[in-house]
């Protein structure tokens, strides 16, 4: 296993999980969801035997669109889960 997995200094959490019935619109948050291998998030658009089926996106990028002014929510960017990890670069 990769040891930055592993390593004991790596605390992380999932912020938020969004999910939507169609392609083309903003995701809305769920409080949980129910990931299925080879297959995605089940209710979400993206879902499926293909290439997108779950969309990450670190918190960082939106934070720095935020201090531009930009007023960005949880799932304005088609993804599906906002993780925070804690010492991913170290």
């Amino acid at each position: 296993m990769d040891k930055q997995l592993t390593d004991d200094k790596i605390n992380g959490a999932v912020l938020v999980i969004s999910i939507s019935e169609s392609r083309g619109i903003k995701k809305r948050n769920v409080e949980f969801a129910e990931l299925r291998e080879d297959f995605g998030i089940v209710n979400d658009a993206h879902a499926g035997k293909w290439h997108r089926q779950i969309s990450l996106l670190a918190i960082e990028p939106m934070q720095k669109i935020k201090e531009k002014g930009l007023n960005v929510k949880f799932g304005d960017f088609a993804e599906n889960i906002f993780p925070r990890i804690k010492g991913w670069n170290n």
